[in-house]
């Protein structure tokens, strides 16, 4: 995939039009045009750009295709405030049982709450599908990190 192709991606998964895109990174409808018709390449400025105005777009995954490290957000400690917010706008967790304080929180188990099979879903967007594996190989897995997510804003990572 080229980067021209990975630019498109950009603006298709934020529902964008090339002239809207241009317009947020602040550069000439024209440069968009160019760059995605593969006449001119993008430069260093133009994709600083784009990951200014685009933190969650991991740097390495648009100019080599590959996964390289974070993205501009994980580096900045930056948290998504659409998907904070959508988990602080309801008192209740996913199975319509109101949630607790964090200290009645660490006491509760969480083990028959997650759904071994149905969609993922990333900012309203489906990302892909849990699947239910059945393998006994698989019972001496354990949790290597935790992510938690506070209500203002912030949050923290637990390593085992």
């Amino acid at each position: 995939m080229s980067i021209n192709e990975r630019l498109q991606m950009v603006i298709k998964m934020n529902d964008m039009t090339n002239a809207a895109f241009a317009d947020k990174i602040g550069v000439q409808r024209s440069s968009i045009s160019h760059v995605l018709a593969g006449r001119n390449k993008p430069s260093v400025d133009f994709i600083q750009k784009i990951l200014k105005n685009f933190p969650k777009v991991d740097p390495g995954w648009l100019i080599t295709g590959e996964r390289v490290g974070k993205t501009s957000q994980e580096q900045n400690a930056n948290v998504d405030k659409d998907l904070v917010e959508s988990f602080s706008s309801s008192d209740k967790d996913l199975d319509g049982q109101i949630v607790g304080e964090p200290s009645e929180l660490k006491s509760q188990t969480f083990e028959d709450k997650v759904s071994d099979e149905g969609p993922l879903i990333y900012g309203g967007k489906i990302i892909g599908k849990a699947c239910k594996n059945n393998n006994s190989d698989q019972e001496d897995r354990k949790i290597d990190q935790i992510i938690v997510f506070y209500n203002d804003g912030t949050y923290e990572t637990l390593s085992s």
